[in-house]
């Protein structure tokens, strides 16, 4: 699980990175390399994030999950059998409270220092790399790249120490003004759909 913890944690400093204030719901395809496997495993994942600072990030396939920071807490969710339950999450208090370190960055003020390196890697990508010694220990570093001409962000990268890698190319992406407080509900998981939510926009 601290694996996943430093995940979202990384995840927030990527939403931070490209916002521009307001809504974003980002739908990616993801391919998980990983050294003794012929063939990546494939799958879907999901990041919200809005100006409060508030950040969801939703495995899709190959299985569901949920790790959810609503301003002040943080949670994580399983989906088994029709229904979500939320996961054992120890060290959440120390998670929330490096996340709440980062909300301001949501609106633009930049990744901080102090919790993340940023290094720019050539004219349209730079790399995320996490200054924690425990959150180093799970993610390696972090490569966001942006579509040529634009800020957008076309592809995510996640290294491992091991060497293995994930990589999630943005397929669809709603920004702007609009309302998804429901995302952020720690009581309530199943009150936002992605999916339903993607197709409307």
């Amino acid at each position: 699980m601290k694996r996943a913890f430093a995940y979202l944690l990384l995840f927030l400093a990527c939403a931070a990175a490209f916002a521009r204030g307001g809504s974003s719901v980002i739908l990616f395809e993801t391919k998980k390399y990983v050294s003794f496997f012929d063939a990546p495993i494939a799958g879907k994942s999901v990041l919200a994030s809005d100006s409060e600072g508030r950040v969801r990030w939703q495995t899709l396939e190959p299985y569901v999950s949920a790790m959810i920071f609503d301003g002040s807490e943080a949670a994580a969710f399983e989906f088994e059998g029709g229904k979500w339950r939320r996961a054992d999450m120890p060290a959440s208090r120390a998670v929330a409270e490096v996340m709440a370190g980062l909300k301001g960055a949501i609106s633009g003020g930049g990744v901080p220092e102090k919790v993340f390196g940023v290094s720019k890697t050539s004219g349209d990508s730079y790399a995320l790399v996490p200054k924690d010694p425990a959150i180093a220990r799970a993610v390696k570093s972090i490569t966001v790249k942006f579509s040529a001409g634009s800020r957008e962000p076309e592809l995510v990268t996640v290294h491992d120490p091991s060497g293995d890698r994930t990589e999630m190319r943005v397929v669809k992406r709603a920004a702007g003004d609009f309302d998804i407080s429901a995302a952020f509900d720690v009581s309530d998981p199943s009150a936002f759909d992605p999916k339903t939510f993607l197709e409307k926009k």
